[in-house]
């Protein structure tokens, strides 16, 4: 017999506490997580009809099956009926609890989805090199238009802890940038001077402690802290559960760039949409750190 059913309410996640339940009491069998089941009461109702013909495991792995193929034909995009793989309706009950996960995660992905700005989604599902690399051309970005008219002479001097690639790199975009019109943007255009001032000064704050990447990066993940921050808190939270990186705690504490106004705010959003960004967004982590070798910019 398992052990008696705690005695304090159903959590909103029961599968989580279903399965530690289930563990603690060595259960094996797929009816055991009926207690935990948020439509426990109407299962059990079907289980005990005179007329009924299904066991307790058949309507949960009914359940089951019915949900794998609702998220697997959404991610096709197919019918909702489509189901991905007849041969495996049923099996062992641990592989109940890993199913069961896994559409569990979609579901609470579907979610996050319909509420989180587009961007974020591809921020939470890149891994920690390319959450770097997105860091690394936010701030060299930030660099470039807060120093852009300056001589060269003083341009040489103020970059210098960025060392020669990035330097570089800031160089390009700043030609870039100069080279933009109307019709032909590039980037996400100019800051005011109170703002280039602002970064300025945030940039000679991070170089008294930092160089090179690490630098560049600071300057990018405190705008993007900022922008975290302006999210409302279910989405904080939807972005924290299902990133595969540690960005939500990292931006929620970052507030190297505070205060950072609204204008800031707008420029970053343009900035996480530019091409550049967008094309990191959606490569893989090995393509990144291979960037990392080269000498060349890849932002060129």
């Amino acid at each position: 017999m398992p052990p008696p059913l705690p005695t304090q309410d159903r959590p909103a996640d029961y599968r989580t506490r279903a399965l530690t339940w289930a563990v603690r009491a060595c259960a094996t069998g797929v009816g055991d997580v009926l207690q935990w089941h948020p439509s426990a009461d109407e299962i059990r109702r079907r289980t005990r009809e005179e007329d009924a013909d299904e066991s307790l495991a058949d309507i949960l792995w009914d359940e089951l099956v019915t949900a794998e193929q609702g998220s697997r034909a959404e991610a096709a995009g197919g019918p909702a009926g489509l189901l991905a793989d007849p041969g495996l309706e049923r099996g062992a009950p641990a592989s109940y609890w890993l199913r069961r996960r896994r559409v569990g995660q979609w579901e609470l992905w579907r979610a996050a989805a319909s509420r989180l700005p587009r961007v974020w989604i591809k921020l939470i599902e890149a891994p920690a090199p390319v959450i770097r690399s997105v860091q690394r051309a936010v701030g060299i970005e930030m660099i470039a238009r807060a120093t852009a008219g300056t001589s060269s002479r003083t341009l040489v001097k103020f970059l210098a802890p960025l060392e020669n690639d990035l330097a570089g790199r800031v160089v390009t975009r700043i030609r870039a940038a100069g080279a933009a019109t109307a019709e032909s943007p590039d980037g996400p255009g100019p800051v005011s001077a109170e703002i280039a001032a602002r970064w300025r000064d945030a940039y000679e704050r991070a170089a008294k402690m930092l160089t090179g990447d690490r630098l560049a990066s600071t300057l990018g993940r405190g705008l993007l802290a900022a922008m975290f921050r302006q999210l409302p808190e279910a989405e904080r939270r939807d972005v924290a559960r299902l990133s595969k990186s540690t960005l939500a705690p990292l931006l929620e504490h970052d507030e190297f760039l505070e205060p950072v106004s609204a204008d800031e705010i707008a420029w970053g959003g343009r900035m996480l949409s530019a091409p550049r960004v967008v094309i990191r967004l959606t490569r893989s982590s090995a393509a990144i750190d291979q960037d990392s070798l080269n000498t060349r910019s890849d932002d060129e």
